[in-house]
């Protein structure tokens, strides 16, 4: 029996094959459509998305590098679970690295970027209003991003990134909560 994932297709992503496989999987696991400690079936992937299982599994390789799976020899391959450490230790480096580039800012920043953070601001609190919290959500991750990227260093986001990954996940688990964002 082939179960009907909620998966975005492929036409959604940019990239070769195996990248928007990864893409599509690994917005799936972020978003909670894949749970922590849910098996995950190559075939039932493969079937969604349309494609063979070999970038199905470089795709899931990519996923247990930044560890959001796990691949238990002979039983298969698992959403991972996340402890609060997993979450204190990500917050506490976002933290650390968003405090060091706000000191960058607080003397750098230009009256554009003021504008983009104060209308991304605005953005969220409108969002948070109308009760759209999957959009608060992802204008929230943006404005961590613009912040980062406002100092120059490129590879903070992506260093942050690996390192918020089961924060962001168990934000999605408080996110939907009605007036939670009040």
């Amino acid at each position: 029996m082939t179960l009907k994932l909620k998966i975005r297709t492929l036409d959604n992503f940019q990239g070769s094959l195996t990248d928007r496989t990864f893409l599509a999987i690994r917005e799936a696991i972020m978003e909670l459509n894949f749970l922590p400690g849910e098996i995950i079936r190559k075939h039932d992937i493969c079937n969604t998305l349309g494609v063979s299982r070999s970038p199905v599994s470089e795709a899931l390789a990519k996923l247990r590098n930044e560890g959001l799976v796990e691949v238990v020899p002979q039983s298969g391959t698992f959403v991972s679970r996340f402890s609060l450490q997993d979450i204190k230790e990500g917050a506490f480096l976002r933290e650390a690295i968003e405090l060091a580039c706000i000191e960058i800012l607080a003397s750098n920043i230009s009256e554009k970027q003021l504008i983009d953070l104060n209308r991304n601001l605005k953005l969220q609190k409108v969002l948070a209003e109308t009760d759209d919290y999957q959009g608060f959500y992802q204008l929230d991750a943006e404005m961590h991003s613009m912040i980062m990227d406002f100092t120059g260093y490129k590879n903070l986001a992506k260093v942050t990134k690996t390192g918020w990954v089961q924060v962001d996940r168990a934000r999605q688990l408080l996110l939907p909560v009605h007036g939670r964002l009040k």
